[in-house]
């Protein structure tokens, strides 16, 4: 038995054309969706990336805070290692620092800023895929920024680790020849950690500067009263001059 071959109703040449704005209006539709698509992408990343500017000026501002209390840290190790290394049996504690905000039960031997160095927003635009959508120039920027921001943070931490080690420093007592040797290896570790973070915190500013971003003024406002509450607090050692002199290529003109 034959079967009858179905022909369309108006011919081949008319289904074919039928059939091509079906496809026409499809393709115009799939184009239309990746051009969105793209779009929103691109407000993604613009959106980010200001977000991501104005979370590496706020790491800056804090290491220009670590820039300008400097000398005042390293007047402090001075004096502790060197009352420290000359002293024999018995040891006498120098004057407590001043404690700031906090208030501690036992003297205060060292008091370095404690500061959280964020990468938030960073995590997230990783996390979210924004970061593949960004030119490979500005994801090799940003990862460099952050992965010094990240080290900020570690000697930081580590930093802030070290200091109660020393609390025995602030009582009167024998120093025996362990403790000596302890004391000042602990110091001189505390020495290093602040001699890293001022050189980090320098390249994490160098790094901004190359963005087109800027403090907004209520970030130069947060800056002022920073250095106003450590010279209140430290007394002339800090170098507001040194912040500044970080934070100037960030400011608006």
């Amino acid at each position: 038995m034959r079967f009858p071959f179905l022909k369309p109703m108006h011919g081949w040449r008319a289904f074919a054309g039928e059939v091509g704005i079906i496809v026409v209006g499809v393709l115009i539709a799939l184009a239309a969706q990746q051009a969105v698509e793209t779009w929103r992408w691109q407000q993604d990343v613009e959106w980010t990336q200001e977000d991501l500017d104005d979370e590496i000026l706020y790491n800056v501002a804090l290491g220009a805070e670590r820039i300008a209390v400097d000398r005042c840290l390293k007047q402090r190790l001075h004096l502790l290692g060197a009352a420290v290394a000359r002293t024999s049996g018995q040891w006498n504690p120098l004057p407590p620092v001043s404690p700031g905000l906090l208030k501690p039960t036992l003297p205060l031997v060292y008091r370095a800023p404690n500061r959280i160095y964020t990468t938030d927003v960073w995590e997230q635009a990783k996390a979210n895929g924004v970061v593949s959508h960004m030119a490979p120039v500005d994801v090799q920027t940003y990862s460099a920024a952050y992965a010094q921001i990240a080290n900020l943070r570690e000697h930081n931490a580590e930093e802030q680790s070290l200091v109660p080690a020393l609390s025995f420093l602030g009582f009167a007592g024998p120093l025996d020849p362990s403790s000596r040797e302890r004391a000042l290896t602990i110091i001189a570790s505390l020495d290093m950690h602040n001699g890293w973070m001022l050189l980090i915190a320098q390249q994490v500013a160098d790094t901004a500067v190359r963005s087109k971003r800027r403090m907004s003024d209520a970030a130069v406002k947060d800056a002022r009263d920073t250095f106003i509450l450590q010279r209140d607090n430290r007394g002339p050692c800090v170098d507001d001059a040194a912040g500044w002199k970080v934070l100037a290529p960030l400011m608006s003109k």
